[in-house]
């Protein structure tokens, strides 16, 4: 692969991974380059400690002990998955792999704004901890979750939601969607997508129904928050989670992943936005494979489709 004139595009994940897979690719990223990894680790513990100073977990003695059940707070798992991207497409651009376009799945929406140049990860890690610590704030004020629904249409999920007073949250692939709401509500949302034929319905395990209005006290104070922070112009084209292009506009990338707390994520326009390009291939970042197998739900040639880790094992 000619990797200095291929051209690519940039996958950074949000939560869709599991907390094992997690803690393994702390582990493979720890074999890789241990200096670096728990350098960009502590400098996430200091940020958590000034921002959620309340949040006692250690970022290193969790990963490497599998306390899975850290990841129940979106306040710790946000800024762990940031920083293991973040380290994972420092060692890949090193290996000379050029970035033509950075997207990012909610969370990694602050992982593309780093790796386009537009945030350094000393500011990135604080924007991301405070998004965790604001949006887990808001999941405890209510008894609210997120539920995947595979195998049915658009149009069936927005009757489920319409049926159940509920929301779609994310947007995944033409088959694959995300509903948020009440957890009372997920046995009738399971009963009706088993009705219209659905292959799963599974609620996922996240603290809260993220991307939908329960997000209202989190995109209020992240708005303000993150209205301080500065950002540079992107050096490279980031694709917006809300506004499904890419842009180079500060101050309208800064809306957009503010306007994502309570906004869905509709990563299938962000994906059909880049096919278009006509890319070489599709580079995932980050712990997990969800957006390896979101890319090949949403057209993506398999030949098209890496992940970071079978690079960096390359090599």
């Amino acid at each position: 692969m000619q990797t200095t004139t291929n051209s690519s595009a940039f996958l950074y994940p949000g939560q869709g991974g599991t907390p094992s897979e997690t803690c393994a690719y702390f582990s493979f990223l720890k074999n890789i380059d241990k200096e670096r990894t728990e350098k960009y680790l502590k400098i996430a513990q200091i940020a958590l400690r000034e921002i959620n100073p309340d949040l006692k977990y250690n970022f290193i003695q969790v990963l490497e002990n599998n306390e899975v059940s850290a990841f129940q707070k979106t306040s710790f798992a946000q800024p762990v998955i940031y920083t293991l991207s973040i380290i994972t497409n420092d060692l890949v651009k090193e290996k000379n792999y050029k970035q033509n376009f950075v997207l990012g799945h909610s969370l990694g929406a602050i992982s593309a704004l780093t790796t386009s140049g537009s945030l350094s990860f000393e500011e990135g890690v604080r924007v991301v901890a405070a998004r965790g610590k604001f949006m887990q704030e808001a999941s405890d004020e209510s008894d609210t979750g997120l539920i995947a629904i595979i195998g049915l249409s658009e149009e069936q999920v927005l009757k489920i939601c319409q049926e159940t007073k509920t929301e779609i949250a994310l947007f995944n692939a033409p088959t694959a969607f995300v509903i948020g709401g009440e957890t009372k509500n997920f046995a009738a949302i399971e009963r009706e997508a088993q009705a219209l034929g659905a292959r799963r319905a599974l609620p996922l395990e996240t603290s809260g129904a993220f991307h939908t209005k329960a997000m209202q006290s989190a995109y209020e104070k992240l708005g303000e928050f993150f209205s301080k922070i500065n950002l540079q112009k992107p050096k490279v084209p980031v694709i917006m989670n809300i506004g499904s292009r890419d842009s180079l506009d500060v101050q309208e990338i800064k809306n957009d992943v503010i306007e994502s707390m309570i906004k869905p994520v509709n990563w299938i326009k962000m994906i059909n936005f880049v096919k278009e390009k006509t890319l070489d291939y599709y580079l995932e970042s980050g712990p997990g494979t969800s957006l390896s197998s979101l890319s090949k739900m949403n057209g993506i040639p398999l030949e098209k489709i890496i992940h970071a880790k079978t690079i960096l094992n390359a090599n």
